[in-house]
């Protein structure tokens, strides 16, 4: 019904957000966000999305964002273990403004992104380090956020379909790999490589979540 909005969307980071960007369906909503990045908010028209999402983690009710305090995106950055904590955590409904205790010896409980990275913790999505450690500034790589994927939309899922690259994906990452690639949530490149310890930059992880959304 094109008289109603399932999707608005706009990259404003003010308070009153706006002007408003519409998207008519879903497949209109993918096309905007993959040419523009993660929007500062999304509105729904709940008639028309809540059965879409509702076996998704996506909370109708709540808007995610994971700009620089610039109000830019810079898509071509690499991203951090910290911020695709905080681009996650917000996308399953979480508010990375709510006080948490961090789990881990190298993250502080005044660190801007504790919160997210508790709340992944808590919820046995993320797991640190052998040493107890998240390493939050290290640049997240490929198969790291598969792992992360993976456990976030409890993907039980595997393809025989290999990436040409598959030896190089590490043994404990790879059924995390391919429970993502048969849900579509990664992708090779254009030579069907996976590409396992390259990072990730913003505008990758950005895709990730619409995958995520299908």
């Amino acid at each position: 019904d094109d008289e109603r909005n399932p999707y608005k969307v706009t990259w404003a980071t003010g308070h009153f957000p706006g002007p408003w960007e519409i998207a008519r369906n879903y497949d209109d909503f993918v096309r905007i966000v993959t040419e523009k990045g993660l929007p500062a908010y999304v509105s729904f028209d709940h008639d028309l999305a809540h059965e879409h999402y509702r076996k998704s983690m996506y909370d109708p009710d709540k808007h995610y964002t994971n700009y620089y305090t610039d109000g830019t995106f810079k898509p071509m950055n690499n991203i951090t273990r910290r911020d695709f904590a905080i681009m996650l955590a917000q996308s399953l409904g979480h508010d990375n403004d709510e006080e948490a205790t961090s789990p881990f010896k190298d993250v502080a409980d005044t660190d801007y992104g504790v919160s997210s990275i508790a709340y992944l913790y808590e919820n046995e999505i993320t797991v640190g380090d052998s040493n107890g450690n998240f390493n939050p500034s290290d640049n997240i790589t490929r198969q790291e956020a598969a792992s992360v994927m993976k456990n976030a939309l409890e993907l039980t899922g595997t393809t025989s379909e290999l990436f040409a690259d598959d030896a190089a994906i590490a043994t404990w990452a790879k059924a995390n790999v391919y429970a993502c690639k048969a849900a579509g949530v990664f992708n090779g490149d254009d030579n069907n490589n996976f590409n396992p310890t390259s990072t990730l930059t913003r505008a990758e992880a950005a895709s990730i979540m619409v995958n995520a959304m299908k």
